[in-house]
C-alpha cells in the first residue's frame, strides 16, 4: 500500500526517522567506544597471558613473605583477630620491662633488616649444581631460614622435588615419607635442596620472622600490652624462659597436627600466646581497654579474660582466616598457661634486712622504731 504524500515529504521523513533512530539505538562500534572509556581492559589477551596479581605474593611489590596460593604460614591473629583488638590495660609494672622492650626491638630489626622486608624480589637459584630450582628471593630467604614442618619430622632438609613442587604450586605432590622400610630410591630429585641448613635452629629464626607491617605491629603491641606485666611478676629471667618455651611449644603444636606440611611458618604469635595466656592466669580480672569492631565500632574496659578467651575460642574456629597456624596459638597459649604458675612458684620474695633492735641515729637524735 502506497502512501498519499507527496514523494518529497515522503523522503523527509524517512531521512528524520533515520536520524532519531540513530540517536535511540547506538550503533555497536558507539557502544565498544564508550564501554572502553568506562571500563578496564578485559580483553582475553588481558587475562590469560598473566594472572591478576595477588596481594601477598612473593613477586610483587609489596615484599610480604607469603605464596599467592596456600602461603607461609602466619601466626597472627586471623581475620577477626582484630575484631577485638586490646590496646592498653590499667596495671603498672614496679620495674622497667627491660627483656619485653628487647623482644619488641629484636623483632623490629630483625624485620626491618634481615628480612628481604624492602627489597624488591629477584630470581634466584637455589639447589644442587645441575638441578636447580628459580624462584624469587623471597622464597629462598623462607626456605633457607624458617621452619618447615617436613623437615622437622623427617630430620632432614626439603629434597629438590618437594621444593619444585612448593615454588610450582603443586599441592598435590606431599612430602616424600622416606621413614619407612621401602625408601625411595636416591635420585637427582631427591637430593637435599639446602644441606647445610640447621632444621633445628629454623623454629628459633621462625619465631622472630613476620609476614608484614600488619603482623609485626599486632604481635609487638600485645607483646608490650600484657608482657611488660608478665615480666614484673615472675622476673626477667623466668619471663625469658616462658617466652621461649611457649615460642617452642608453638612450634610443637603446629607440627604435631600438620606433620607433612611443605610451607614455612613465620610469627611471634606462638610465643605472645604464651604471655597472654600467663597474664589471663596472673590477671584474669584486671581492666584492659578493648576496641570491638563489630557491630559498630566500641571501645571499653572489660576483664581480662574476656577479650582473651574470645580470642582463644577463635582458633577452634574456620573464622581465623587461612594461612594462619591457628594451633600454634593454642600450643603456645596452653603453655603459657601451665608454665606461668609453675614459674611463679619458683618466686621467692626478697629477704629485707633485719631491723636493729636499738636506736638509729638520724641527724644526731635517737629515732626508737618499733
Amino acid at each position: 500500500m502506497e502512501s498519499g504524500l507527496p514523494a518529497r515529504q515522503r523522503s523527509s521523513i524517512a531521512s528524520s526517522s533515520t536520524r532519531s533512530d540513530s540517536r535511540a539505538r547506538p550503533t555497536d562500534s558507539t557502544l565498544s567506544s564508550r564501554t572502553s572509556r568506562r571500563l578496564p581492559n578485559l580483553s582475553r589477551s588481558s587475562w590469560t597471558s598473566k594472572p591478576p596479581p595477588v596481594r601477598g605474593a612473593p613477586d610483587s611489590p609489596s615484599g610480604t613473605l607469603s605464596w599467592p596460593d596456600g602461603g607461609s604460614l602466619s601466626c597472627d591473629g586471623g581475620k577477626l583477630g582484630s575484631m577485638v583488638l586490646p590496646l592498653r590495660d590499667d596495671l603498672y609494672p614496679r620495674k622497667i620491662p627491660f627483656v619485653t622492650i628487647a623482644l619488641i626491638v629484636a623483632n623490629t630489626a630483625i624485620w626491618l633488616f634481615w628480612q628481604p622486608t624492602f627489597r624488591l624480589p629477584k630470581p634466584v637459584d637455589l639447589g644442587p649444581v645441575g638441578n636447580q630450582i628459580t624462584m624469587s628471593s623471597h622464597e629462598a630467604f623462607l626456605l633457607i631460614h624458617a621452619a618447615i614442618p617436613c623437615e622437622l619430622t623427617r630430620n632432614r632438609p626439603l629434597y629438590v622435588r618437594e621444593a619444585r613442587a612448593l615454588v610450582e604450586r603443586q599441592r598435590e605432590r606431599a612430602c616424600v615419607d622416606d621413614s619407612g622400610a621401602e625408601k625411595p630410591a636416591r635420585g637427582a630429585d631427591l637430593q637435599p635442596l639446602i644441606p647445610n641448613k640447621k632444621i633445628w635452629l629454623a623454629p628459633l629464626f621462625s619465631t622472630f620472622f613476620h609476614a608484614n607491617l600488619a603482623h609485626l605491629f599486632g604481635n609487638m603491641l600485645l607483646l608490650m600490652i600484657f608482657g611488660n606485666n608478665v615480666e614484673d611478676r615472675l622476673g626477667h629471667i623466668r619471663f625469658i624462659f616462658l617466652y621461649m618455651a611457649s615460642g617452642a611449644a608453638a612450634q610443637a603444636a603446629h607440627v604435631g597436627v600438620n606433620p607433612d606440611s611443605m610451607l614455612p611458618t613465620v610469627g611471634a604469635s606462638g610465643a605472645v600466646a604464651g604471655v597472654i595466656g600467663a597474664f589471663m592466669i596472673f590477671f584474669p580480672f584486671a581492666r584492659v581497654l578493648t576496641l570491638v569492631a563489630f557491630p559498630i565500632p566500641l571501645a571499653a574496659y572489660l576483664p581480662a579474660f574476656v577479650p582473651i578467651l574470645f580470642w582463644f575460642a577463635l582458633q577452634f574456629t574456620p573464622l581465623v582466616g587461612s594461612n594462619v597456624a591457628a594451633w600454634a596459638h593454642i600450643g603456645g597459649f596452653v603453655a603459657g598457661v601451665l608454665l606461668g604458675p609453675l614459674l611463679y612458684a619458683t618466686v621467692f620474695p626478697r629477704k629485707l634486712p633485719p631491723v636493729p633492735r636499738g636506736p638509729v641515729w638520724v641527724n644526731s637524735r635517737p629515732v626508737i622504731r618499733a
